[in-house]
């Protein structure tokens, strides 16, 4: 029975935290005149 509910709670453990990193919300377009820190190099 213990086996059982170590399972369950692990399993609900899982399933939480893998819900924490879902999608919020749509993405968000850059706008146009957005700068950015740096220029990276060419190859």
């Amino acid at each position: 029975m213990s086996r059982m509910l170590t399972a369950l709670v692990l399993a609900l453990a899982l399933v939480f935290s893998l819900s924490a990193c879902g999608k919020k919300g749509p993405p968000k377009p850059p706008s146009e005149d957005s700068v950015f820190p740096q220029s990276y190099p060419t190859q």
